[in-house]
């Protein structure tokens, strides 16, 4: 069944959004987490006795006269020294460094690759389908469905997206699947194709297979947001995206 217009596959402007937020949630999240490791050091630091220091020489002079006469101002101006912040120790550093680390890897872990991406926003946001409602009695709902399979099949829309990352660049294509949609309000049967369809070709092999009446199904095209919407859940599992696949 062909649809009234081509869906939106790989848009500049989605893969644009994506790099912004993939590069730059990168960023922040490890930039927080320096910060936050670094006012941490700096707060056990205060904690740390100062250290003294002399305003003279630190040297030993290699003539005796020069060290007696350096003890005696020692002994004679002991307030000519000041204190000091006590030094990091270096395994601090290296400490600290682990929940930077771990906060890199949490972040590549949970970002989703580019497809699921433009799922997860075109969910939220909205994109064109065909919503298909039909009223019957609650108990006919899944016999209902099962003998729409053969359409609903045709109506999930698979997305791709294709991108570079990482330097050296590294070509990925990754992909998912935007799914077809259902939801029941008592007697109310509704079904969100992901793609804008034939109105009345739909409307006519929904009406066939089903054995309805003329006119018992209705089709109306509309911009559909499921995450926004109560009541919506996937009538068929999305095809299992994985990782992004390098080329």
């Amino acid at each position: 069944m062909s649809t009234e217009e081509e869906p939106l596959h790989g848009v500049r402007w989605m893969l644009t959004l994506y790099l912004l937020v993939h590069y730059g949630t990168g960023l922040l999240m490890i930039a927080g987490a320096a910060y936050a490791v670094s006012r941490v050091i700096q707060t056990q630091r205060a904690k740390l006795p100062p250290v003294t220091q002399s305003l003279l020489p630190t040297a030993t002079p290699p003539r005796r006269r020069e060290r007696k006469a350096l003890r005696r101002l020692q002994r004679r101006h002991p307030q000519w020294s000041y204190h000091v912040a006590a030094p990091v120790p270096r395994a601090w550093y290296f400490i600290g460094c682990i929940p930077i680390f771990a906060t890199a890897a949490v972040w590549a872990v949970a970002m989703p690759d580019g497809a699921r991406f433009q799922v997860m926003v075109e969910s939220t946001v909205g994109y064109p389908a065909s919503i298909a409602q039909v009223r019957l009695p609650a108990s006919r709902h899944a016999a209902l469905l099962q003998a729409w399979q053969p359409v609903i099949a045709q109506g999930a829309r698979t997305v791709e997206m294709d991108y570079t990352i990482g330097r050296p660049p590294l070509a990925i294509q990754s992909r998912d699947v935007l799914p077809v949609q259902v939801r029941q309000q008592g007697d109310l049967l509704q079904v969100a194709f992901a793609q804008p369809m034939q109105t009345h070709r739909l409307q006519a092999a929904l009406t066939a297979r089903g054995a309805l009446a003329a006119g018992a199904v209705q089709v109306h095209p509309r911009t559909f947001a499921p995450w926004r919407e109560r009541g919506w859940t996937p009538l068929l599992a999305p095809a299992p995206a994985g990782r992004p696949t390098p080329r």
